[in-house]
């Protein structure tokens, strides 16, 4: 984890997890819950954060498939992993 806390809560009409740092509404389904718990069980009791709101792609070092963020969107939201080009000139 890094900074601040964060602090997520139930909603109260039952559909979702609610927490003001994270936006839009509806992200934090219940499945996006059940993902966070079987990629941290998948990496052996731990997983990275990723950068998903820095607009890093699904599949790079800011957003690898077994973060958090990017099991998450990947699991839950169905984005798919994005294939780097590399200039070999670079």
């Amino acid at each position: 984890m890094q900074g601040d806390s964060c602090d997520i809560r139930y909603d109260v009409n039952g559909n979702e997890l609610v927490s003001p740092k994270i936006s839009p509404a509806n992200q934090l389904v219940w499945e996006a819950f059940d993902a966070a718990v079987e990629v941290v069980v998948n990496n052996g009791g731990k997983a990275i954060k990723g950068k998903a709101r820095s607009g890093a792609n699904l599949g790079s070092d800011d957003l690898p498939l077994n973060s958090i963020e990017g099991y998450i969107a990947y699991k839950v939201h169905g984005v798919r992993k994005v294939k780097l080009h590399l200039d070999p000139g670079s």
